[in-house]
């Protein structure tokens, strides 16, 4: 029996966190993939939380009352939670989009669901376009694009002999500030099936830093916080 680990169970036996390997689905803003060790998946998460540390500890208005709600700069290259920044950025990040997988002996059939995201967009945010392209890990006799389409709902066929494969969902919404766009990445390795929901990742650009008040500030970092709460939450599941 093994008993010499911190908190945990006595009929374990010692096995390194490099040699466990993460499953689950990859986030790409934690830098964490389907196949990376347990190692990297721990260390993404402790650096992203000490990144949102770092956030909090730079706001001297964090803590407290403001009442006269000071106007501050937002450094967001430096931190990268939206630098074209918008309320609208992190209500959209919130917003769930669906897909489903069924498993078949020769076929396997994925089906998605973006209109459900656009139905819910906030006011002043319209849709602009989207794109669904899935993308075969293969190579030799079998063509890399399996899917490509722009339409909000779909859905395709896959040969098992095409897995694995990444499915990249990308969509563009457009506000007064200008246009967002938001991708997701999902694996697929053919052990998948049932329905799932998830988010959108915002990828805005502009090296300016933007002028917003504290209590703005602070609902931004809330919601970092959450989207980080979020692929804690969703990366347990799948150690």
């Amino acid at each position: 029996m093994f008993s010499t680990c911190n908190n945990c169970d006595s009929d374990c036996f010692p096995t390194p966190t490099t040699c466990v390997e993460y499953r689950g689905n990859t986030h790409a803003d934690l830098g964490i993939e389907q196949g990376d060790s347990l190692d990297v998946v721990l260390e993404a998460i402790v650096a992203e939380l000490k990144r949102i540390g770092d956030i909090v500890d730079d706001c001297s208005f964090c803590n407290g009352s403001t009442p006269a709600t000071p106007s501050i700069e937002f450094p967001a290259p430096k931190y990268g939670v939206g630098s074209n920044y918008t309320q609208n950025v992190y209500d959209i990040e919130s917003i769930p989009f669906s897909y489903g997988v069924v498993r078949g002996s020769t076929k396997h059939t994925v089906n998605y669901d973006i209109q459900s995201f656009v139905n819910k967009l906030p006011v002043g945010t319209e849709f602009v376009e989207a794109s669904v392209v899935a993308l075969s890990g293969k190579v030799g006799n079998v063509s890399n694009t399996v899917y490509s389409n722009t339409e909000k709902l779909g859905g395709f066929e896959v040969s098992p002999s095409s897995l694995p494969l990444n499915i990249s969902f990308s969509t563009r919404v457009r506000n007064s500030n200008g246009d967002i766009v938001l991708t997701k990445t999902i694996p697929l390795t053919g052990s998948e099936e049932g329905s799932f929901s998830t988010y959108f990742n915002a990828n805005v650009s502009s090296p300016t830093p933007q002028t917003m008040t504290a209590d703005q500030y602070n609902e931004v970092i809330s919601m970092e916080i959450a989207r980080l709460q979020r692929n804690i939450d969703d990366l347990k599941s799948k150690v």
